[in-house]
């Protein structure tokens, strides 16, 4: 049974009332704090932030329009309900991990069962996506109204409960004001989620500036330390039919023309990738700006767009159809605004039984100092976000790499390798070689010329909106650019080899499950000579132009 604890005040912070309300279903919480027309008799609530500490069922509140986020939430006391999730406070350009951001105090979930007590508050929402003619700098949104079912409705005193917030500079936690909040109404009962929701579409989309809410689509990386393994998957038909599904996300209806070409992946060696940014921020924002860090585990592919009825692949583009990450705040940007299906996943130190999980800046949950990538040994997917350090989520990967040792080199171009010289085994950048590509793959004459001069630069390409919400879908084209740029590669030897295991629990999401199809049952466990590390800085910068190659010099 689902339980709903509603509570209002007057005049909060931005002088507009304020609602938050309280969703249990056993372990699972959902938090949404919100603007509301009358805290006395609560008819329209708008939802300004929430919380879910179901990773999925985090998704789920998303692609209704509500902007959830991940967080650890956890009933404390018998009647407290404490929010964990990451957060700038006041004065402070780097982002805390683990700290209280909120708990609200009083909370009683009850049910009165001869109730004639009503509570008709609905949500009025927008869902919303990148345009599909301006991806980077618009954004199409559509407004919903969700009424979802209360019944044993109580309307009970406030009995003295209040929230106390965090002085958090972001996220705002509008309408609710830092410190102390004196709840004035509180109503509880039982929840049933919302079925579709109201209003007709047609008359509430529009087209909103995407830079007004969110910013430039421009990121800067930096401190990004990559351990990089290539995996050829072969040749065979079954493969090649695997990889067309991976990328299928790419080739979606385009009304009402066809647009003459068609994704195709370039080359059966993937990259499968264990990345730490050490440091990520908008790309305006200068060294004084905010940052926030992660963990990634990723995998790319190459594809290249193929006239209709042809086979010449006219530009190359980095896919990835699986990725997963330890930031929240990264997570929910990457789905909404980038086309990257992120998965929230626990990046863990040591062995089974003394597991333990690393914030998003290599440090140990709940300690200190910082861990070296290579001290990773397990990849989890999270279904219910908990502040304990210990791991508790699905294994996606077990890996056990060499540790940190040997040379840095720079690369043997200011621009970094070329695809040509790349053909070398101790090349390190972009990660494909010449030989990938083999005798089948044919390119436009100026492709590789364009790759000689400009392999510091590299195109990206995903699709929105990754989830059933019924917007129309867009190409998000970005271009990357890679500095600062050093490489190690393995000596060669069988203690060099990087050993993983490949899992695919029931709740991965697609892309890892038909990775894990096309490695095949007696593959899944292997030890992988054909490797590298990078360390680097990068620009992100995303494009209102589908890519189409760069003018090399």
């Amino acid at each position: 049974m689902k339980c709903f604890w509603l509570g209002t005040w007057g005049a909060g912070a931005g002088g507009v009332p304020g609602a938050i309300e309280v969703l249990q279903d056993r372990d699972r919480y959902v938090v949404l704090i919100s603007a509301v027309d009358d805290p006395g008799t609560p008819t329209h609530l708008k939802c300004q932030i929430g919380f879910a500490n179901d990773a999925k069922a985090c998704n789920l509140w998303r692609s209704r329009g509500f902007p959830v986020v991940d967080a650890a939430i956890r009933l404390s006391g018998g009647s407290t309900i404490e929010v964990l999730s990451p957060y700038f406070a006041n004065s402070e350009n780097r982002m805390r991990y683990g700290d209280l951001l909120l708990s609200i105090d009083g909370v009683r979930f009850e049910q009165a069962a001869d109730s004639t007590q009503q509570l008709s508050a609905s949500y009025r929402q927008y869902k919303e996506t990148p345009s599909t003619s301006k991806p980077a700098t618009e954004l199409q949104r559509e407004s919903v109204q969700w009424q979802p079912a209360r019944s044993l409705v109580k309307k009970a005193g406030a009995a003295g409960a209040t929230i106390d917030a965090s002085a958090a500079r972001k996220p705002s936690l509008s309408p609710l004001a830092s410190g102390k909040t004196v709840v004035a109404d509180v109503w509880t009962g039982v929840y049933e989620d919302p079925a579709e929701p109201g209003l007709p579409k047609s008359a509430q989309r529009k087209i909103v500036d995407r830079r007004a809410e969110h910013g430039d689509a421009a990121f800067q990386f930096s401190d990004i330390d990559v351990l990089s393994m290539r995996i050829e998957l072969g040749k065979s038909d079954p493969v090649k039919k695997g990889l067309r599904e991976l990328i299928a996300p790419l080739n979606f209806p385009v009304p009402p023309s066809d647009p003459g070409f068609t994704f195709e992946v370039a080359t059966s060696v993937i990259q499968v990738m264990l990345l730490r940014y050490g440091r990520m921020q908008e790309a305006e924002g200068g060294a004084t700006a905010d940052y926030q860090s992660q963990h990634e585990l990723v995998v790319r592919l190459l594809v290249g767009k193929v006239d209709s009825g042809g086979s010449t692949y006219n530009d190359l583009a980095v896919h990835a159809p699986a990725i997963f990450v330890d930031n929240p705040w990264s997570k929910v940007i990457g789905r909404e605004l980038q086309g990257f299906e992120k998965c929230l996943a626990a990046f863990c130190v040591g062995q089974d039984g003394a597991r333990s999980r690393l914030n998003p800046d290599g440090g140990l949950a709940g300690g200190s100092g910082s861990r070296p990538l290579s001290d990773i040994t397990r990849i989890e997917l999270v279904d219910l976000v908990s502040n304990d350090p210990t791991s508790n989520g699905w294994p996606l990967l077990d890996i056990r790499s060499p540790p940190d040792e040997g040379e840095w080199k720079l690369p043997q171009r200011p621009g970094g390798l070329s695809l040509m010289e790349s053909n070398r085994k101790d090349a390190a950048w972009p990660g494909w070689r010449i030989e990938d590509f083999g005798t089948q793959v044919q390119f436009d004459g100026s492709l590789l010329n364009r790759l000689w001069y400009e392999l510091n630069l590299f195109d990206s390409i995903q699709a929105t909106p990754i989830d059933n919400r019924g917007l129309v879908p867009a190409w998000i084209s970005a271009v990357c650019k890679v500095d600062d740029l050093t490489y190690q590669s393995p000596p060669g030897s069988p203690a060099a080899q990087v050993h993983v295991t490949f899992h695919a629990p029931d709740a991965a999401p697609r892309g890892w499950q038909k990775l894990c199809d096309l490695l095949g049952p007696d593959n899944l466990t292997r030890d992988v000579s054909d490797w590298y590390r990078s360390k680097f800085s990068m620009t992100l910068t995303g494009q209102d132009e589908l890519y189409g190659g760069h003018s090399g010099g």
